[in-house]
C-alpha cells in the first residue's frame, strides 16, 4: 500500500507542473508591502527615462551634426560607443552585483549616468570627442541600471506578482521610446 501512495504523488506533482501550477507551495507567495511597490514605481520611472534618453540621441542627430559639424559616419559613432560601453560593462557590473551591494552599484550608475548626461549639454562645439566619451559613460551608467534593477525587483516580488512587476518594468522599453517620438513629432515643425 506504501507503494501506491507513493507512486499516485508523483504523477500529481508533475500533472501540477505541466498543468501550469508551480511546484513550490502558497507559503513562499510573500505579500509585496507598500514599499516594494514604490520601489517598483521609481524603477519604473527610471527605466522610462533610461529609454528616453538613449533614443532621444537618434531623435535629433541631425540636430547634433549641425552644432558639431560632423558627418554621417562620425554621428553613427554615437550610438556605437554607447553600445560598446554598454557591452563591456553590462556584464562587469553583473558580476558585481552578485558579489556587491546591488543598491549601491545601481546608484552609482544612475549617478554617472546622470553626471554624463548633464555634463554633455556643456560641450561646446569644438570638443566632439568630449561629446563621444560623455555617450560612452552614459552606457556605463545604463548598464549598472539595467543589470542590476530586475535583480531587485525580483527578490521583492515573487509568483505572479514578480511575473506582473517585471512587465510593468520592461514596459518602459516601448513607452520611452514613443513619449520621445511623439515629443518630437509635436515640437518639429511641419
Amino acid at each position: 500500500m506504501g507503494t501506491d501512495s507513493e507512486s499516485s504523488s508523483k504523477p500529481r506533482s508533475a500533472t501540477k507542473l505541466i498543468d501550469g501550477g508551480s511546484s513550490s507551495s502558497s507559503d513562499d507567495e510573500r505579500p509585496a508591502s507598500g514599499y516594494h511597490y514604490f520601489a517598483l514605481f521609481i524603477l519604473c520611472i527610471i527605466n522610462l527615462l533610461n529609454f528616453m534618453d538613449r533614443y532621444t540621441v537618434a531623435a535629433v542627430l541631425t540636430d547634433i551634426q549641425d552644432y558639431y559639424s560632423i558627418n554621417d559616419s562620425e554621428a553613427g559613432l554615437l550610438q556605437t560607443v554607447f553600445i560598446v560601453f554598454y557591452t563591456i560593462f553590462a556584464p562587469i557590473c553583473g558580476y558585481l552585483g552578485d558579489r556587491y551591494n546591488r543598491k549601491w552599484i545601481m546608484t552609482v550608475g544612475i549617478c554617472v549616468w546622470s553626471g554624463a548626461v548633464l555634463s554633455s549639454t556643456f560641450i561646446p562645439k569644438e570638443y566632439f570627442v568630449v561629446f563621444l566619451v560623455l555617450r560612452g559613460i552614459v552606457g556605463i551608467g545604463e548598464a549598472s541600471y539595467s543589470t542590476c534593477s530586475p535583480t531587485l525587483i525580483a527578490d521583492m516580488f515573487t509568483g505572479k506578482r514578480r511575473s506582473r512587476a517585471l512587465m510593468l518594468f520592461y514596459f518602459a522599453i516601448p513607452v520611452g521610446r514613443s513619449v520621445i517620438g511623439d515629443f518630437l513629432k509635436a515640437s518639429l515643425p511641419l
